[in-house]
């Protein structure tokens, strides 16, 4: 008896309440952390290293004044910046945020035509992971968290 109560609820339910006007579509996703260390690999590798070093001479400028991609990990700045300013960089790159690849500028390119915005987030969460714990509590505060 309950049952058929059941199913006449549901029946009495409107359509849109029940089915959603454009059809759901389920992309399964790893993790978020394996998900970022592979884009991490595929896109930023190259250049701030497996290991999130940094560029080999990090600190030494390049010839032309520009500086090298610095490390990600705790020896960088990264975990000294928010969230919104970090999402700006790697979406927008050095010459989106500085205007131009000027002196002491790195020549970090822009990812907003390469990256999603979930890419970008998952990528970050990738990093973070990398951080000890209390880094990540300290950049997590810069974000208004704690």
């Amino acid at each position: 008896m309950r049952i058929s109560f059941a199913i006449l609820g549901l029946m009495l339910l409107p359509a849109a309440s029940v089915m959603p006007e454009q059809p759901l579509k389920l992309t399964p996703m790893p993790s978020l952390s394996l998900a970022g260390e592979a884009l991490y690999s595929n896109h930023c590798a190259r250049c701030h290293g497996d290991d999130l070093g940094g560029a080999v001479n990090w600190r030494t400028p390049n010839a032309d004044g520009t500086r090298k991609p610095r490390p990600l990990n705790v020896l960088g700045m990264t975990w000294r910046r928010p969230d919104v300013d970090l999402i700006a960089y790697i979406k927008l790159g050095s010459a989106g945020i500085f205007g131009d690849e000027s002196y002491g500028t790195g020549a970090m390119p822009a990812f907003q035509n390469v990256l999603s915005d979930a890419e970008v987030g998952a990528v970050l969460d990738y990093i973070k992971s990398t951080w000890p714990e209390g880094v990540r509590e300290s950049q997590a505060r810069l974000n208004g968290r704690s």
